[in-house]
Formats: structure tokens, C-alpha cells, sequence
């Protein structure tokens, strides 16, 4: 026997097991992965019957791709992976960036490698958006999948995120009836990030286009809704393997999977049932705006500019006659003073505005506002009814009220051409309006 030769075999065996073992303990390192794979944690319809468990990590995702959508454990927020990083957006629309250890119940994720780059102009919807990328994929096979990465300034953009949830867990269309916050945006820069799913897959997942989108500075982002924008950079990766890991834990097991989900699927993902106004509704926010200077800043100490803003809680806009928003309403009315805005009064009016739709356009019809002091209480929850705990944790969120402040101030600056770059308000310090 050659001694030699087998010293030589076990030191390499000593080696490799140890390289390996080390691999194991330390960031997750990118192993030999099939780069046409798409990866996905559990399936759509057992989150949709609200299998929020963890199923997979972060960690175990950046192994299996660098870019993807999914969600967090308990539903805490939605999920986006750009260029090997995992964000996550939550009910806020803040951003945040989770550990390796963070617990995943549902992901689909890729190695981005773009084969198909195009721009499209003048896109005007997401169903517009929707319908040229589909023109692509038709070309290219439609029995395949695509991720999508699109680039670009959005003149609008609408999308949601929501609140984590506490066992026992509801559905998740139920779920988004009370626990989902929107937002309306105006003049972003950023990146969306989409996955389309054939129709055949339509009992693992959803078949069609399904978007998540996060700002350029990562600062904000969501589940999209709706966009608009003059130009955007679009790449196309398509992919023809398909890799899907299960929950091991008994409970999954209960779950009726084969039960169809489609309806449900499609009002969570499109919020055709409780939704934030496509591009054609988004008319009656300047309607909102008017009604708050006219008939609430009108009643403060005037100044040279009132600024109405809003924190929308929900909106159920089913019937034309009665479009129903519930939210946070602010007015504040400003001098100029050089180059800031300084705050002359205002406050916060939370309530439920009732809105109809005219032949002219949009007009508020009646405001149920929360009152004051011992009233404040019970008002609010009659007014908010199943949206109160939604409505409670937005009010006392003043980091965000903050920041929705802050923006409402930089579009009302942007487009009433404003030289101000400051704010301030009375014994407090000055503050900077976000114009880029």
C-alpha cells in the first residue's frame, strides 16, 4: 500500500470537510445554482389561507438568487431583493434591512441575468404596463417564467404594505380588508421588481405579473399597485427551471391546498376589494386637498400657504355615489420667511371623508371627524370601526407622520414653485424639505 498516496487522500478529506463546515456558519456562500432557476419558498395559496410560518430564511434566499419579491414571517412587511439585497418594506412603507436569520413563509427569487432589454414610453397604468410586457412574452413563450427589473422616474406611483398579524392567523384577503396602509407617490426615482408565472402555475402561485417596487434612496417601497411614467428601462430574465421548497411542520398539513384561491388572489394583489384609487380615481385627492384648505384651514390663523396632507388608513371606493376614505388629515398653514417655511398653525383632523364622483369631477360630501377630549376615544372607534388599530398605529407613529409631512411639503414646493428648502415650526429647530 502506498502510505503515502493515503495520508495525502485523508489530509485533502480533512480539508474539504472542514471548508465546508466552515461554509455552513458564516454568510451564506453562493454555491454551484442553476442560474435559469427560479426558487420559490411554500406556495401563494397557503399564505393566501394564512400560512405565515417561517419556511425559509433570508439567508437561504441570497444562496438562491439576487433579486425576487415574497414576504416576511406574520406578514410583516413585503419583501424585495435588488442586486443581492433583501429589503423589507413595512406597514409604514419604510424600509428596513433584515438579517440572514429573518424567518420567510413565501419568496420567489432568481440569479438576474437579463436577456431581453427594452424601454418603454408613456406608460400610463400598470395595465398598460402589464399589456407590453405581455406583447414580449408572447414573442418569447409564454409557457416559461420572466423576472422582470424596470428603472426609471415615475410620475406616479401607488402601493401598498401592511401590518404583521397575531396568531391565530386569518386569511390573508381578510387580513388586507383591516391590516394594509397605501401610499401615493409623485415624481420617484426607483426600481420595480416583478415576476410573471404562467398560467399552468396558477395552483402554486399567482399566473400573470405580480410587482413590488423600492425607491432609489431605499427608503421606501411596497407592493405596486399602480404607476405612471414618461420613460423606464425594462430587462427581461427568463427562466425554464423551477425549484420549490415545502414547510416540514405538521400544521401545513392541514391546509386544504387544493381549495380555489383565485378570487382571492386576485383582490389581494390587485385591491379591486378595499384599493388605493387606480390613475383614473386618483382625481378626487385634489378634491381632499381642496375640501381641507377651504373648509378646515380656512378656520386657523391664515398664512401665506396651507398645506393639506393626508395619511390614508383605507379606501373603499365600490360605490361611486359614496367613495369612503378613511385617514389622518393635517392642515398647516405657512409664511415664507427667506428661504423656510415657517408654520403658522394647524392640526391634525383624523376622520372618514365621504367623496362622490361627478360629471365634473370629484367633491367631498360629508366629513365624520373624531372629536376632542372624552369624545376622542369613542368617536374614533366608532368612526374607524375594524380600521381603529390601523388608524391607532399610524397616529402614534410619529416618525412617519414626520415624514409624510416632510414629502407633502416638497410636492406642494415642487409644484406651486416655491424657493423654500426648510420648514419650521414655532421653538423648534428647522427642518429640510426632501426635494431631490
Amino acid at each position: 500500500m502506498n502510505f503515502k498516496k493515503l495520508f495525502f487522500a485523508l489530509m485533502m478529506f480533512v480539508f474539504l470537510l472542514g471548508c465546508n463546515q466552515q461554509s455552513s456558519t458564516n454568510q451564506p456562500v453562493n454555491q454551484t445554482v442553476n442560474t435559469d432557476t427560479l426558487f420559490q419558498v411554500s406556495t401563494l395559496q397557503a399564505l393566501m389561507q394564512g400560512y405565515y410560518y417561517p419556511v425559509s430564511t433570508v439567508g437561504e434566499l441570497k444562496e438562491n438568487g439576487n433579486f425576487g419579491i415574497g414576504c416576511f414571517e406574520a406578514v410583516n412587511g413585503e419583501l424585495i431583493m435588488v442586486d443581492g439585497v433583501v429589503y423589507q418594506a413595512i406597514h409604514d412603507s419604510s424600509i428596513l434591512v433584515p438579517d440572514n436569520n429573518a424567518a420567510i413563509p413565501y419568496a420567489t427569487v432568481t440569479f438576474f441575468n437579463s436577456d431581453i432589454n427594452v424601454d418603454f414610453e408613456n406608460i400610463s397604468s400598470i395595465d398598460e404596463l402589464k399589456e407590453q410586457l405581455n406583447k414580449i412574452v408572447n414573442e418569447n413563450g409564454n409557457n416559461v417564467f420572466y423576472f422582470v427589473r424596470i428603472d426609471g422616474s415615475f410620475d406616479t406611483l401607488h402601493y401598498r404594505s401592511e401590518y404583521a398579524q397575531k396568531e391565530p392567523y386569518k386569511p390573508l384577503a381578510k387580513a388586507m380588508e383591516t391590516d394594509q396602509t397605501f401610499f401615493n407617490k409623485e415624481n420617484e426615482t426607483g426600481t420595480i421588481v416583478g415576476l410573471y408565472c404562467p398560467d399552468f402555475m396558477d395552483k402554486l402561485n399567482s399566473s400573470g405579473w405580480h410587482f413590488h417596487f423600492i425607491r432609489e434612496d431605499k427608503q421606501s417601497g411596497g407592493h405596486l399597485l399602480n404607476l405612471s411614467s414618461k420613460k423606464i428601462t425594462v430587462q427581461l430574465d427568463k427562466k425554464t427551471t423551477f425549484k420549490m421548497i415545502l414547510p416540514e411542520e405538521e400544521k401545513f398539513q392541514q391546509f386544504q391546498l387544493a381549495k380555489d384561491m383565485s378570487k382571492d388572489i386576485h383582490e389581494v394583489e390587485t385591491n379591486t376589494k378595499y384599493s388605493e384609487p387606480s390613475k383614473k380615481e386618483t382625481n378626487y385627492f385634489p378634491a381632499i386637498d381642496r375640501y381641507l384648505t377651504n373648509s378646515i384651514g380656512s378656520k386657523y390663523a391664515k398664512g401665506e400657504h396651507c398645506v393639506p396632507i393626508h395619511s390614508i388608513v383605507r379606501v373603499d371606493e365600490r360605490d361611486a355615489e359614496d367613495i369612503k376614505v378613511w385617514g389622518d388629515f393635517w392642515v398647516f398653514n405657512y409664511n415664507l420667511v427667506g428661504d423656510t417655511l415657517e408654520c403658522v398653525s394647524g392640526g391634525s383632523h383624523p376622520g372618514l371623508l365621504h367623496i362622490r364622483q361627478t360629471e365634473n369631477g370629484f367633491e367631498v360630501t360629508a366629513f365624520d371627524q373624531v372629536e376632542d377630549g372624552s369624545r376622542y376615544l369613542p368617536t374614533a372607534k366608532k368612526i374607524f370601526g375594524d380600521k381603529f388599530n390601523a388608524f391607532k398605529i399610524i397616529n402614534s407613529d410619529e416618525k412617519n407622520r414626520e415624514r409624510l409631512r416632510a414629502e407633502g411639503l416638497a410636492t406642494y414646493v415642487k409644484n406651486n414653485g416655491i424657493a423654500a428648502t426648510k420648514y419650521k415650526d414655532y421653538g423648534w429647530p428647522e427642518k429640510q424639505i426632501p426635494l431631490n
